[in-house]
């Protein structure tokens, strides 16, 4: 039998935002994290109507936060079972900067500053080359390479400028280990993979979130021809 699920019984220190999904779909992503489930099931264990379950799942999943499947039971027609997608699951807490941070730590003492940013440099090379994996050029290749960089959280722009590219970056994917190293996380990792991706051979950083602007701006000059926007 299909197990109905109790909401008191799970942590409440783990709950997303409830201002931003309301209090019946953070109680709903609570209880889809802890097991996949039916519509039936949520309602039951949020004492309200089915239907109404299903709307906020229906929502959910027009957020790309649910997804549905049909699982085949004891008896009967499959029945339909929701599950968080990984994005669902990226609104409960993670410690990936913590980590980082631990790791650059650890990595500055061991091996220096200097060996440190230089295997950041290396990491934003391999990255650049796993975002260049189609046979694209021109403009075609430019726009591959921003719809790529923001799906790693960059949300940059990217525009011709002069003759050089010009690249907005209004999000930090990894803010608070840039806040706390600087330089060798900003220059190492990012400007050296925005450097990469595009193929251009020098970055020059203007304005700078860690340092109060509200965006980064890094200007790349010396594009190869077939890089450029038309």
């Amino acid at each position: 039998m299909y197990k109905c699920l109790s909401v008191s019984k799970l942590p409440r220190k783990t709950l997303p935002d409830q201002s931003f999904l309301g209090p019946s779909k953070t109680k709903i992503l609570r209880l889809l994290r802890a097991e996949n489930s039916t519509a039936g099931n949520i309602a039951s264990g949020l004492h309200i109507q089915v239907s109404a379950a299903r709307k906020h799942l229906e929502q959910l999943a027009s957020l790309d936060f649910v997804a549905q499947s049909f699982q085949k039971g004891e008896v009967g027609r499959p029945k339909k079972f929701y599950a968080l997608t990984e994005n669902g699951k990226e609104l409960f807490p993670r410690t990936y900067d913590a980590l980082l941070d631990k790791v650059v730590a650890k990595l500055i003492i061991r091996e220096g500053p200097r060996q440190a940013e230089s295997l950041l440099r290396s990491i934003a090379v391999d990255v650049a080359k796993s975002l260049d994996g189609q046979d694209l050029q021109g403009s075609d290749h430019v726009k591959h390479v921003q719809t790529s960089i923001n799906q790693l959280g960059f949300e940059a722009t990217l525009n011709q400028e002069n003759g050089n590219l010009t690249v907005i970056s209004r999000n930090c994917p990894v803010w608070k280990v840039a806040l706390k190293h600087g330089e060798l996380v900003c220059r190492g990792y990012h400007a050296e993979l925005l450097k990469a991706a595009v193929k251009g051979k020098n970055v020059d950083r203007k304005e700078w979130m860690v340092d109060g602007d509200s965006y980064c701006r890094h200007i790349i000059t010396e594009m190869p021809k077939e890089s450029k926007i038309l």
